[in-house]
């Protein structure tokens, strides 16, 4: 499975924070978050009876190394159905997942030591735009951003 604009929240926010400096530079001296322009998972047909009923099927396993403010892993099994039903609390990492295909971009400007961040923008819309496969038994993709 690949998504495209994928959100990286190093502290588990729901946002990706992005500052501003006074030339106008994207810095990261005061966040580790990212946009990624896209990112690859796989997912697995799987019967979860520790979850109880409704939550058999779609599981999203990622191999990929996360590093968070909370914890370094890999992530899943995760139900694509607890993730598209906003179910934070599931196992397995349905919050992560979640974040990385619904944090809100927020864009701050830096004013100088000692003084707030100025907001510029907030973008609500941006990441996980699209999600897609490889459709069974052709060479075309398969759009599964409504499943999520």
């Amino acid at each position: 499975v690949t998504c495209y604009k994928v959100a990286h929240d190093f502290g588990c926010s729901d946002t990706v924070d992005i500052h501003i400096d006074d030339e106008g530079e994207v810095t990261s001296q005061f966040s580790k978050d990212m946009i990624w322009m896209f990112h690859v998972w796989s997912e697995i047909w799987t019967k979860r009876a520790d979850l109880g009923a409704g939550y058999d099927g779609w599981q999203v396993v990622d191999g990929t190394p996360t590093v968070t403010n909370y914890m370094f892993g890999f992530h899943g099994p995760t139900p694509v159905i607890a993730v598209k039903n906003e179910e934070m609390q599931k196992p397995y990492d349905v919050a992560f997942v979640y974040s990385e295909i619904n944090a809100d971009i927020i864009y701050w400007k830096l004013q100088g030591p000692n003084k707030p961040l100025k907001l510029i923008h907030t973008n609500a819309t941006d990441t996980g735009q699209l999600i897609v496969t490889k459709a069974p038994g052709c060479c075309e993709r398969e759009d599964l951003t409504d499943q999520y």
